[in-house]
């Protein structure tokens, strides 16, 4: 790039000079020319004006004197007015020159300038042309955006009609309200469950004792009559004791009894699941709702501001917001899940992980 300039700056130098000894050439055949004039119009001078004094030296031979006096005074005033014309010469000379130069400057710079303003000029059309693709694009693009808030605006209904939402927001109290009861109901169900549950072995010893005494029951301590009826109350006494002691199957009923525990335990532990589940269905309902509206507000909110944009022909970058807002940008935001979520079985969650 240097040497291209440096080359260019040699070759404006050389022309430069080029024109400085045409123009010498010219202000010399001038000069000649004018010399040629002066020296031929001096030799041939009528012989009246080339002797203007032979006639007197003819007539007057006595006055050599003045007559030589008078052609030294030709002589030097033809001198002066030739050195006069001489100078003015050179004057001319030097301004024809110098307003040569100053032309082919102007003509220079004017070219150059000429050449400057081509180049801008093919700069600006290229990038009108770049910014006219690139308004064009937005414009699409905006068509694309007014096309999908439109079709959000049809599908959100009354998502904003009332202040957090109308009846969807008492329907969340109540279902709160509906939560907060269960949770309750079933946290008095999971305390008598362990109450039954430290309760079994008392019952399991008591059973076990009621089992031994009756099996060491006997009928000695009854009274002996002499006529047999002692001996005929004690034989029913002991059949009673031994129908309770051995008839009645204990065993079954500590079967059934472990049987209701289990069963006791099965629901408790569905009864935990459940109250699990419900919990983390209010938390991510009362966590994610706001944060939801507020996104489909921020959402809408820009939708508006571009629309009001595009009508006073501002044109607002789109980016900078999907760059603020990444989740928006790579997972949109589906009105249609703010609708409440019924008929849930208790091992489905309400919105995906």
């Amino acid at each position: 790039m240097a040497a291209r300039r440096e080359n260019e700056t040699l070759r404006e130098e050389l022309r430069l000079m080029h024109i400085q000894l045409q123009s010498l050439e010219k202000v010399m055949r001038l000069q000649e020319r004018e010399a040629s004039k002066s020296l031929t119009g001096r030799h041939h001078l009528p012989p009246s004006q080339a002797a203007p004094y032979q006639s007197q030296k003819r007539w007057e031979f006595g006055g050599g004197c003045l007559l030589c006096r008078a052609y030294a005074e030709c002589t030097s005033v033809s001198l002066h007015v030739i050195g006069r014309a001489d100078g003015l010469l050179r004057a001319w000379r030097h301004h024809v020159l110098r307003l040569l130069m100053q032309q082919t400057a102007e003509a220079e710079s004017t070219d150059r300038e000429k050449a400057d303003l081509r180049m801008k000029l093919e700069t600006a059309a290229s990038q009108a042309q770049t910014l006219q693709v690139h308004a064009d694009s937005l414009s699409l693009k905006l068509q694309a955006s007014d096309a999908a808030l439109q079709a959000a605006n049809q599908k959100s209904g009354t998502v904003f009609d009332g202040v957090p939402g109308g009846a969807r927001a008492e329907g969340l109290r109540s279902n709160t309200t509906a939560l907060a009861t269960l949770l309750r109901r079933l946290q008095v169900l999971e305390r008598r469950l362990d109450f039954a549950s430290s309760r079994l072995p008392l019952v399991r010893s008591l059973l076990a004792r009621s089992r031994h005494l009756s099996r060491q029951t006997a009928p000695t301590f009854l009274p002996l009559d002499t006529n047999g009826a002692g001996l005929e109350n004690s034989s029913t006494q002991t059949e009673w004791d031994l129908g309770v002691g051995y008839d009645v199957d204990l065993t079954a009923d500590v079967e059934e009894l472990k049987e209701m525990v289990r069963l006791a335990h099965q629901e408790r532990q569905q009864a935990i699941a459940d109250r699990d589940l419900l919990a983390s269905r209010l938390e991510e309902d009362s966590r994610t709702f706001q944060e939801r509206v507020d996104a489909v507000k921020a959402k809408c909110e820009f939708q508006s501001v571009t629309m009001k944009s595009r009508e006073t022909g501002v044109i607002i970058c789109e980016l900078f917001f999907f760059v603020s807002q990444p989740k928006i940008l790579t997972a949109p935001l589906c009105i249609t899940e703010l609708q409440p979520r019924q008929h849930l079985s208790h091992n489905q969650t309400p919105y995906p992980t």
